[in-house]
């Protein structure tokens, strides 16, 4: 059977330990692999193009803006977007070989996340339905902080796909600490630029909902001692994105005074 006439795009920057496994699950699904690299001083660029992937180096952009600058560069007018630490399962796979694409529609695949080892089933991470296989020409990323999301300028249908999308969230606590760490500091720049200021109310009780939220309406008890850190983790992102968002108003108001 043939590829099918996929361009897979990919942004990345020091993925070495992660990209080896994911070109390796495209390798039998998309007729071409872009890697969109900004600025990797790991091995990332050199095994990409071991493994048969166009790589062209960009500065970075933006998760959204740098996602559309690589589906600008494909030779394919159908996107599978994907990240470099999720894997494509054998399932997922032969889905995607008997795709027949069609014009307005748009494929969605259920995501699973590895937690340092363990396969999370609960805790608010799965499922995980996110939009992966678009038409470029009716489609295009949004969002200048951490949640790009796809737009589409005309009416699509979505599709849910069988198999699952692999993903191999972290490599260690250090690199979930720093992600929690970043997404905080965006998500408070979000907030602070759309001029949004949460109650006191909101900002004490938002950590604890989180957790509530997670480890008990999201069943995270579930998952044993992983959904306890999980939503404990949660909670602390909320009240992180809670404290940098009141000083960058304090930042602006000795700005302005």
């Amino acid at each position: 059977m043939s590829l099918a006439p996929l361009t897979a795009v990919i942004i990345t920057k020091n993925e070495a330990s992660n990209i080896t496994r994911c070109l390796t699950s495209l390798q039998s699904v998309a007729e071409e692999v872009l890697i969109i690299d900004s600025g990797s001083t790991d091995d990332t660029v050199a095994l990409a193009r071991q493994l048969g992937a166009r790589v062209i180096t960009t500065d970075w952009k933006g998760y959204a803006q740098t996602k559309n600058f690589g589906n600008n560069l494909a030779s394919n007018d159908w996107i599978l977007s994907i990240d470099a630490d999720e894997v494509i399962s054998p399932e997922l796979a032969t889905e995607i070989l008997h795709l027949k694409l069609i014009k307005g529609e748009a494929y969605r695949f259920n995501r699973l996340n590895n937690f340092f080892g363990q396969w999370i089933k609960h805790s608010g991470w799965f499922p995980d339905w996110k939009i992966r296989i678009f038409d470029r020409r009716n489609a295009y990323w949004v969002g200048e902080y951490v949640h790009e999301k796809l737009k589409f300028s005309e009416s699509v249908r979505i599709t849910k796909m069988k198999g699952l999308l692999y993903h191999y969230s972290y490599q260690n606590h250090e690199d979930h600490w720093n992600r929690i760490e970043l997404y905080s500091t965006l998500s408070a720049a979000e907030l602070f630029a759309n001029r949004t200021k949460p109650g006191w109310l909101k900002q004490k009780g938002g950590p604890i909902f989180r957790f509530f939220k997670t480890y008990i309406l999201q069943k995270g008890f579930l998952d044993g001692k992983a959904g306890w850190t999980i939503s404990k983790r949660a909670a602390r992102t909320v009240a992180l994105k809670y404290e940098k968002l009141n000083k960058l108003y304090e930042k602006h108001k000795i700005a302005n005074d």
